[in-house]
């Protein structure tokens, strides 16, 4: 006997499958038949899909490419910034006389003197005219020929420090207003169409930023202030694909190899960025940044999918397995429109710890993210290509530690030693206590001691990605699923403040660059972070929200009892259904069907 079934997934797809009970059922879209093949109609929940060379992998990894190419289009501003713009207690003395007055040969241990590889060094008096700490000399290098490496790049641009903090914070006056609405338009319109579209306008107004520069700074600003706004629906569009096509058992994996994009670019930014100061020019780097964003939006438009039932390659097995264990599921022909409780959702204390949670850590990993450069070139006083690579090592750590702390967080989490809430707050404690200890400790060392600085900032900086790959970033998958685009709008929204308050802020805390007022910068960042770990610690969950499930009843897959094979009966409903299917009693919505 063969019957014709219509098999109704997620989105609005219909697929027609015949069946034969000796004969493997071939699969068509709108009429055409495809070469997919199920070994029997059946759910293999014992055998997950694998993840090398899978769609999910896919991705995971073209996500990853956007989060670097969102957050090296975001940092190269802040590098930039140290090549266009003379230092500001340098811009009051036109003429600068540097006086030699030490030859001698530099040794020391990671708490102690500076260390210079025994190379000959000049520690240089600047004017009195010049604000410096009297206790903190100027170190510079002298290579083989016996001129001095390191230089004071003056730049182009005499901007003040006022000046600069609106420069950064622009961005994210732009990128903050925008997220709620951005999550809006990748649930109303696509998340694939909004994911491509941030990243295009983003890319092409990167590469305006020289023209602007030219033009003056209230050009720029308002260039970084549309940049901002362009960028807003790329996160939520991640989360709402994420949702769509990652299992739950290995979300904190994948999400771990799409948001490595972030810690990557990081790292890579402050070099390359010192690359094109020294040997292109500055204007050139937004340029190279511009070009990679247009690369990745090409192959992102023919390469990433809304819905797994919309790719054209992906496995029959692996189809199956993202809609036994993904987030959420959206049953019948045609996809539901979802109403987005926001009164419950900003009643709800898990919520508010995780928004607290998220503006605290963005707190210290912004801050230094965007100063560090500036940081050395002011206090250790680096000339622009150690200071390209010494910038990067602090992330090139966090990056080392981003997929440890994500493979080890799903380990425990299969072992079910605790519960998921108490091990997200267990991982996000031991990340903003540790981050807030780390950042403090720079303050009792040496002014002069490069190296320890920079191994406390490294510290810092891996101890925070325990907060954000095992802690409460990835709980917005557990609170409510169904939203998650909408509740990373929020977390975003509240988490970005930061991008508006820190600028001005250091603006404001570091008039002269000083050594004490940059400790004051570092030690205030210390205390928000780890007032954001004990909120956590006490308020935040991972349990699905009463507001975030159908109607409060809990069922995450959209009404469709035929994708609700997550309980203890799971394989024993599939197989009668199966049998059902063979037999024409049924379709896959679990309808009896009517002869």
């Amino acid at each position: 006997m063969e019957t014709s079934v219509t098999l109704a997934y997620d989105k609005s797809i219909t697929y027609l499958a015949n069946f034969n009970k000796n004969e493997t059922p071939s699969i068509s879209r709108s009429g055409k038949y495809r070469p997919k093949y199920f070994h029997e109609y059946g759910y293999e929940s014992s055998q997950p899909a694998r993840i090398l060379f899978s769609a999910r992998l896919t991705l995971a990894l073209l996500c990853m490419f956007a989060t670097w190419n969102f957050m090296f289009q975001r940092l190269t501003i802040n590098f930039g910034l140290v090549c266009m713009v003379k230092t500001p207690a340098l811009m009051a003395v036109p003429d600068l006389n540097f006086t030699l007055q030490n030859n001698d040969n530099n040794t020391s241990s990671l708490f102690g003197e500076t260390t210079l590889g025994g190379d000959e060094v000049d520690i240089v008096d600047l004017s009195p005219n010049i604000h410096t700490d009297s206790d903190c000399p100027v170190v510079k290098k002298k290579n083989e020929t016996g001129e001095n490496s390191a230089r004071f790049d003056l730049g182009e641009f005499e901007w003040s420090r006022d000046t600069l903090g609106w420069i950064l914070a622009s961005f994210y006056y732009g990128f903050v207003i925008s997220q709620i609405p951005g999550g809006w338009c990748a649930d109303r319109f696509g998340s694939k169409g909004a994911l491509i579209w941030s990243g295009g306008l983003l890319s092409v107004l990167t590469m305006l930023i020289p023209p602007a520069s030219y033009l003056g700074p209230e050009y720029l600003v308002g260039l970084r202030f549309i940049s901002g706004i362009a960028n807003g629906a790329s996160m939520p569009a991640i989360s709402s694909l994420s949702s769509r096509w990652f299992a739950d058992v290995e979300r904190g994996f994948m999400l771990g190899i799409a948001y490595a994009g972030f810690g990557t670019a990081t790292a890579m930014a402050y070099p390359i960025s010192a690359f094109f100061c020294e040997y292109a020019g500055w204007p050139q780097l937004f340029y190279f940044a511009g070009s990679i964003g247009l690369f990745w939006c090409v192959l992102t438009y023919f390469l990433v999918f809304e819905w797994p039932e919309d790719h054209p390659r992906i496995s029959p097995k692996e189809v199956q397995y993202i809609q036994k264990h993904r987030a959420v599921q959206y049953g019948g022909p045609t996809r539901q429109k979802v109403k987005v409780p926001w009164v419950p959702m900003l009643l709800s204390m898990p919520v508010w710890s995780l928004l607290v949670a998220n503006f605290c850590c963005f707190w210290i990993f912004l801050t230094i993210s965007m100063y560090l450069p500036t940081y050395l070139k002011e206090v250790l006083h680096l000339d622009i290509g150690e200071n390209g690579l010494l910038s990067a090592v602090p992330f090139v750590a966090m990056m080392s530690f981003h997929f440890v702390v994500a493979l080890v967080f799903d380990r425990l989490r299969k072992r079910g030693l605790c519960s998921v809430t108490r091990l997200r707050k267990s991982f996000n404690t031991l990340g903003a206590i540790g981050a807030a200890g780390a950042t403090i400790l720079v303050g009792i060392l040496a002014c002069d001691n490069i190296m320890g600085a920079i191994f406390l900032i490294t510290c810092s900086q891996v101890f925070i990605e325990f907060s954000f790959m095992g802690g409460y970033i990835f709980s917005i998958f557990e609170l409510a699923p169904k939203f998650a685009s909408s509740l990373t709008a929020m977390m975003n929204t509240f988490g970005l403040i930061v991008g508006l308050l820190a600028p001005p802020l250091v603006s404001y805390l570091t008039p002269n660059g000083t050594r004490e007022e940059w400790l004051l910068v570092f030690n205030l960042s210390a205390a928000i972070c780890a007032f954001g770990g004990v909120f956590y610690l006490l308020f935040g969950s991972s349990e699905l929200q009463p507001w975030a499930s159908d109607g409060g009843k809990g069922s995450p897959n959209g009404g469709n009892p035929a994708l609700n094979f997550n309980g203890a009966n799971g394989d024993k409903e599939m197989k009668v259904l199966q049998i059902r299917l063979i037999s024409g009693e049924s379709n896959i919505n679990g309808e009896i069907v009517k002869n």
